[in-house]
């Protein structure tokens, strides 16, 4: 009897207890979420240096003509800065979208060559390739901070030194410094890197063509950034349009080399000697490479 009673019970709970029908996708869980993601840089991974690249080259010539047909760049101004042509639309609206696009292609080319390239290094190059590795990523934050805070709206009456700088306008110079200070220090850890480490596959092209990169992202950093009139409000009363434009000049090769630098590993993805990584390793949780490593 009493066994009857707990048999009709537990028929009841099971009735009154929900059911999942056959077509409800199961719950997503953490570790899957960051399987798919792995798997989806296995695969397309390799694309993203000149991905990224393009996707730089188009925004830089897409906010120039924008701004250039909107008349949004000042009279006398042959050549612009490439942060003044981002703080008014429409312009703005395709400096905004194509920098962040171009930031995620970064993300994604770091993380495919920590996966590839850097996880193979010999035990005395993984601090420097972690660092590497983590500079990337802070300058594709750089990238995406300078692109969602713009310069201030009044920014040409800063430069005539009728009007202040604002903290919005400090905040877009500090991202674009953070992202060409992390680029630098990438840049430099990653050619330490492929000149000492036996574990990296990439040819002498490359390898010189990163060099001549840094090189670009170097030589006019007097121009592009000590002579920006927002870096140096009390020098932009008494400099030329010209000295500005030059500095601008100086910018925009700064600029293009870094985003070469990064399409460059094009050049080391798609070498026969690449690696395949380990499926184990790479679909695994996070919680557990970081305690593995």
């Amino acid at each position: 009897m009493e066994m009857r009673r707990a048999k009709g019970a537990s028929s009841v709970v099971a009735e009154l207890s929900p059911k999942r029908k056959s077509n409800e996708m199961p719950p997503i869980s953490r570790t899957s979420v960051v399987a798919s993601g792995n798997k989806w840089i296995r695969q397309h991974g390799t694309y993203a240096p000149a991905t990224s690249l393009g996707v730089g080259l188009c925004t830089l010539t897409g906010i120039y003509c924008t701004a250039r047909s909107s008349a949004h760049i000042p009279a006398g101004m042959w050549w612009p800065f490439i942060s003044f042509l981002g703080y008014q639309t429409p312009e703005r609206y395709i400096y905004v979208l194509g920098f962040s696009f171009t930031a995620v292609g970064i993300v994604v080319s770091s993380l495919f060559a920590d996966a590839r390239l850097l996880s193979f290094v010999e035990p005395q190059f993984r601090r420097l390739a972690k660092t590497s590795y983590y500079a990337a990523l802070v300058a594709a934050g750089g990238l995406v901070g300078q692109a969602v805070i713009p310069l201030q709206a009044n920014i040409l009456e800063v430069i005539s030194g009728k009007a202040p700088v604002v903290t919005q306008s400090i905040v877009h110079q500090s991202s674009a410094g953070v992202l060409f200070l992390a680029g630098y220090v990438h840049c430099i850890t990653m050619n330490i890197l492929l000149y000492k480490s036996q574990q990296i596959p990439t040819s002498s092209t490359s390898k010189n063509l990163k060099i001549l990169l840094t090189i670009g992202m170097f030589a006019p950093v007097w121009f592009a950034f000590v002579k920006h009139p927002t870096n140096n409000q009390q020098g932009a009363k008494s400099m030329s349009l010209d000295e500005m434009c030059w500095g601008a000049v100086g910018q925009w090769i700064a600029v293009v080399s870094l985003l070469g630098y990064f399409a460059s590993y094009h050049l080391e993805f798609t070498h026969p000697n690449l690696r395949p990584q380990v499926a184990e390793e790479m679909t695994a949780p996070v919680e557990e490479r970081s305690d593995g490593g």
